[in-house]
């Protein structure tokens, strides 16, 4: 299974073939959140944290990213589903909640 280990900030609405989103890593995400003093939200569905911004010129904003509980609905549908294992995409930008998750989840013998 695939992990992601990021998060895209989009400007909406969104326009096919011109909408384009900024990369985030998680610990940025929730800074953004931060900044603009809005709530962080989680999606039961998506199993996935987002949150709402308007910026200083006005534009709108949707954040989706990943947390420990994201990361953790990942882990239980690998086991529930039995697969061999997971690789993360990007491994480059620190996650420590990314860290808890494998660790509350997984035997693990070295990070």
């Amino acid at each position: 299974m695939g992990v992601p280990n990021y998060g895209y900030d989009w400007r909406i609405p969104f326009v096919q073939g011109e909408s384009r989103a900024e990369r985030l890593s998680n610990p940025e995400a929730v800074a953004r959140a931060g900044i603009y003093g809005v709530e962080i939200q989680y999606d039961e569905i998506a199993q996935a944290p987002f949150f709402r911004y308007t910026d200083a010129e006005g534009n709108n904003h949707i954040v989706w990213f990943e947390d420990y509980r994201s990361w953790n609905a990942k882990f239980q549908l690998l086991k529930e589903l039995g697969l061999a294992g997971f690789s993360i995409w990007n491994l480059m930008s620190p996650f420590l909640e990314g860290r808890a998750a494998i660790r509350d989840n997984f035997e693990v013998s070295k990070f």
